[in-house]
């Protein structure tokens, strides 16, 4: 039916004329019946007459159809609901008067109203039930709304619940020197990224202003993001084992905004986050994605962490945190990129409130509450202490200084008393301080902010002159800084007689005081000691160390008197040897650590009391004295019954007999976890870990060694012998014999093999150990750093072994350094394996080292650059036949192959001639090792050229060769490498503000090191700034 035609005029009953919509029907012009009932709704039965005669009704797709005659008027007429009963009559007397024809029409009439009736009725029906299907989905809808309104005011609960525990948690100052409220969100993944990290997507950290009022808002402390571009994640794996509940609370908080207890959150919708910080935007694709849209991400990815990590099995993935204690927050910084020179985390300053607790706020508004004044007060204190050789932190707000006399006292009090802002001090008293010489300076303390202080009293003298003892109560003015109820961590180093010298009646309450350490003899612990009053007039510490000769006393004292520190979370008792730390909760002893640092001088009651003291860990440094009288090593691990972890720092001497007597000895059922450690010149390594099942039997060892100096390495020969499998990671040195890879292999071979990371020194080998070392590479399946070191390639027994090594196992070779005699090794060695460069393609670490400073050319660059770019696809990494010429080899007359196209052996034993190591020597599961199916690398991490000299072109195609898209670490020690070439390193690094993984730059001994900067135009310190600039991680060494 198309579009309107013109009208129909309709007389209706009462002599009105109305008119209807002609429409087009297949050519030809209609009236749909329908549309004039709407005008008699009254209507049970509506007909059409013309001039007495019915118009005929047409049945169409839409309804009943009239044909219309725009010309003419029609009569409308139709059967009112009034009328059906004067029908029935009308019809009943037609039926008594045998009118039949009559009869029948208006039998008709009536069949044709009830039949509009009944269809009427069932449209009524229909739309009724329709109606109440509607209001059934309605209430559904209104139900599920209900839920979701329920559930989500359970999760706004539980998040505040949660959140509470965090925000309202009140840190110590000397726990508090890292924000604590902190956020991660989502960044662009660059190139690097997608090679080297283990995580689909990249997080940056933002820290939180705890409510400074510097932001646009009703409420002054209102939490809100700190203005700074935030932190890259050094190690995120292990960032998110640790801290993704603590991190799913505060974005779920920022979320959904909580207000509670002074304590504002604003909602996600009204929080000024990301888009109105410029500072923030750094780092973030906020081109492409919205605030709201990071957090959702940031929260989704937590949330599946906390998932896996926790079982946790609720609706809202959200596991119970807890808040984070002090230890953890100094941890925090060992994850981060820190770029800020002054390490000012997120431009945030610390602050201690009126209640003595802790914020970090907005430098602006510190700034402002501290107005000029406490400006230029601060900046004459940092003067004053800075003349003094000493320290003072402005964002930490503490200071370090040393006082060698009474007038110099005077004149630092003075100016302290005048500085706002300042809540740490360490003061050392570098005289022999009276009573009033402290007096005066809990004077100056108390007009002060400070609330943290640090006294050095070891120049205080215990005798007189004559010889007799001081008992003078000297240490009173102490208890008076005490009793103002400021200072709430107090550390007293070298107060030898601090309770002997205390007056009884100037002891009084100090509930304050959270942090005490005292450095002081212990004469007594009885009830009525000083010792004892002074301890129980702290009723709140959480923190206590005590450093005297008298430890078995003092840690008597604690286990009887524990209940009365309910409040003491830990407790370290220091002597000479022994060092004994408690961690405590509610008044009961839960873990107890001991620390002996030395066996010589211990006393038949010291051994007693090791026995007696119920440790849950132990770490001993074994003496090796000859002299010494052994110590029971076995009674000590059986006697201790809570003993869960024990740790041994040994000499390597000592190493393979106290192996045997801890695998031979009687353990406590508790005991989980044994360590053999060696503690070396830079730091202790692990040697050996010795697991223990539950029940105390002996269940799985792991052992990792680096070898040391000839005359330390005599307990290799058993280790390898005996325990060769357990190796996880083994560190070589030009030291490393045959006979010891014969030992390892043989242990392989028979047990299996756990290593992990090897690095393999061949300056010592020869044929024997050469198939030794193709049975361990072949027989570890686990193994994925591979690092070989070739210092002597001027011999051709140690070519050959380069060669075939690099041949069999290139693609995996992770590491590789070379280095030896320079001129000789270069034209007879180094060109060999470098022009083996396309077979390391899973190469990340290069060091090329001469003894001594060695003139290398242009072809040698180029040598070096192959290796510096690895393939691009995986056919330039197969083996192929390969021809170096003798232009790159001056003393080289014949053209060397390198590889085979089918057996690279076959073609490289006739020349190599190596005495009893035929091809079928090579174990046939090598190319099936994990090793072998390694994914390749993306380019170089580390470099090292050093104590050699390239021309200008040579430095310039070595430094295009980098990626620095991947490079991490550069190391150009003893070389030429100069200003040009600090220019050329500058111009690779890209300007569009990229994240650049270049950290570490070692300059030391360069011909730039030695540069005089003649040119101030072209400066060493203006290239220097440009490059950090563009690097801002990069950590510059070897310059002065």
């Amino acid at each position: 039916m198309t579009a309107v035609q013109g009208v129909q005029r309709l007389c209706m009953p009462g002599g009105q004329v109305q008119t209807i919509e002609i429409a087009s029907l297949d050519g030809d012009q209609v009236v749909v019946l329908q549309d004039i009932e709407r005008l008699v709704p009254e209507a049970f039965k509506v007909s059409l007459e013309y001039q007495g005669n019915p118009i005929d009704l047409v049945k169409g797709s839409d309804g009943q159809l009239v044909r219309a005659s725009p010309e003419e008027t029609w009569n409308v007429v139709y059967i009112d609901r009034s009328d059906i009963k004067s029908y029935l009559e009308r019809f009943a007397a037609s039926i008594y008067a045998h009118k039949n024809e009559q009869a029948s029409s208006i039998k008709q009439d009536l069949h044709r109203v009830f039949q509009d009736m009944q269809a009427k009725l069932e449209k009524c029906y229909l739309d009724h039930q329709e109606n109440m299907k509607f209001d059934k989905d309605s209430m559904l809808v209104q139900e599920k709304i209900k839920s979701l309104q329920e559930e989500g005011l359970t999760l706004i609960g539980e998040i505040q619940v949660m959140a509470s525990k965090i925000l309202l948690q009140t840190l110590e100052l000397h726990e508090y020197t890292v924000p604590r409220l902190f956020i991660v969100l989502p960044k662009p993944i660059g190139q690097w990224d997608k090679f080297t990290t283990p995580f689909r997507h990249q997080f940056r950290l933002f820290f939180l202003c705890e409510g400074c009022g510097c932001i646009d808002s009703d409420h002054p402390n209102e939490i809100h993001l700190a203005i700074h571009q935030g932190y890259d994640l050094v190690r995120p794996m292990e960032f998110f084992e640790k801290y993704s509940s603590y991190v799913l609370t505060l974005l779920k908080t920022i979320k959904y905004g909580i207000r509670f207890s002074g304590v504002v959150v604003t909602p996600l919708a009204q929080f000024r986050l990301l888009e109105d910080l410029k500072d923030v935007r750094v780092g973030l694709d906020l081109a492409n994605n919205t605030a709201g849209f990071l957090i959702e991400k940031a929260i989704e990815f937590l949330e599946e962490k906390v998932r896996l990590a926790d079982g946790c099995d609720n609706s809202t993935g959200m596991a119970v945190p807890e808040p984070l204690e002090g230890v953890e927050l100094r941890q925090l910084e060992s994850f981060l990129n820190l770029i800020d020179e002054d390490r000012a985390f997120g431009n945030l300053c610390r602050i201690v409130t009126d209640e003595g607790h802790v914020k970090w706020v907005c430098r602006k508004y510190y700034q402002r509450m501290h107005g000029e004044a406490g400006r230029i007060s601060m900046v004459q204190l940092e003067d004053h202490i800075q003349k003094r050789k000493g320290t003072l932190d402005q964002n930490l707000r503490r200071a370090e200084v040393k006082i060698s006399s009474r007038s110099d006292a005077i004149q630092f009090y003075d100016i302290l008393s005048k500085t706002k802002g300042l809540v740490e001090l360490s003061i050392c008293l570098d005289w022999n301080a009276m009573a009033e010489d402290l007096m005066a300076l809990d004077l100056a303390v108390s007009g002060t902010e400070i609330t943290h202080l640090t006294i050095d009293g070891r120049k205080i003298e215990r005798r007189l002159p004559g010889g007799g003892r001081y008992t003078s109560h000297r240490f009173n003015p102490i208890l008076e800084l005490l009793s103002r109820r400021r200072i709430r961590s107090l550390t007293l180093d070298g107060f030898t007689d601090f309770y002997f010298r205390l007056k009884d009646s100037c002891i009084l309450e100090y509930p304050q005081l959270r942090v005490l350490s005292v450095d002081s003899n212990v004469h007594s612990t009885s009830p009525k000691s000083r010792f004892n009053k002074f301890l129980l007039s702290c009723p709140n510490l959480t923190k206590l160390t005590l450093k005297c000769c008298q430890l078995p006393e003092v840690f008597k004292y604690f286990e009887e008197n524990a209940p009365r520190f309910r409040k003491l979370e830990t407790l370290t008792l220091e002597s000479h040897d022994l060092s004994i730390i408690v961690s405590l909760f509610d008044g009961e002893m839960v873990t107890v650590t001991g620390i002996l640092r030395s066996c010589q001088r211990m006393m038949s009651q010291d051994l007693s009391f090791l026995f007696s003291c119920c440790f849950t860990k132990f770490t001993v440094h074994w003496d090796s004295s000859p002299t010494m009288k052994p110590i029971p090593l076995e009674e000590f691990m059986e006697r201790n019954s809570m003993l869960e972890e024990l740790d041994i720092i040994t000499p390597l001497s000592c190493y393979e007999s106290l192996l045997l007597r801890i695998i031979s000895a009687t353990w406590s059922p508790a005991l989980s976890r044994i360590l053999l450690s060696n503690e070396g010149i830079d730091n202790k390594s692990t040697l050996v870990t010795v697991a223990l099942s539950p029940g105390g039997d002996f269940r799985d060892i792991t052992t990792d060694i680096q070898m040391q100096p000839s005359e330390e390495n005599g307990y290799l020969w058993a280790i390898f012998e005996q325990y060769g499998h357990t190796i996880r990671r083994l560190v070589t040195n030009e030291q490393l014999q045959d006979d010891h890879l014969l030992q390892l292999s043989a242990a392989v071979k028979r047990d299996g093999s756990k290593l992990t990371h090897f690095v393999l020194n061949t300056n010592s080998l020869e044929a024997p150990g050469w198939n030794a070392i193709h049975d361990i590479l072949g027989g570890s399946p686990k193994l994925e750093h591979l690092h070989l070191v070739f210092q002597a390639l001027h011999r051709k027994d140690q070519r050959d072994l380069a060669r075939d090594l690099l041949d069999i196992y290139g693609s995996r070779i992770t590491g590789l350094s070379l280095g030896g005699e320079p001129v000789v090794t270069w034209n007879d060695g180094y060109q060999e394996i470098l022009a083996m460069q396309k077979k390391l393609t899973g190469l990340d670490t290069f060091k090329l080292t001469c003894n001594t400073p060695q003139q290398l050319f242009y072809d040698h660059a180029r040598l070096i650059a192959a290796v510096l770019s690895p393939p691009k696809t995986e056919d330039d990494a197969r083996p192929s036949v390969r021809v170096l010429s003798s232009v790159l080899s001056p003393r080289s007359t014949s053209t060397f192959y390198v590889a085979a196209t089918s057996s690279p052996r076959d073609a490289i034993y006739p020349e190599m001639g190596l005495p009893g190591l035929p091809p079928s020597a090579l174990p046939t599961h090598i190319t099936s090792s994990p090793l072998m199916n390694r994914p390749h690398n993306c380019g170089l991490k580390v470099l090292c050229l050093e104590h050699v000299e390239f021309e200008p072109q040579g430095w310039e195609v070595i430094l295009k060769a980098l990626d620095l898209t991947v490079l991490e670490s550069l190391s150009f020690r003893g070389t030429n490498f100069d200003r040009p070439e600090l220019r050329l390193l500058l111009d690779r690094i890209p300007d569009d503000n990229s994240f650049v993984p270049f950290k570490d730059l070692n300059l030391a001994h360069t011909k730039l090191a030695q540069d005089e900067e003649k040119d101030s135009g072209n400066t060493r310190h203006t290239l220097m700034r440009m490059l950090k600039e563009k690097s801002k991680y990069l950590k510059i060494s070897g310059l002065e």
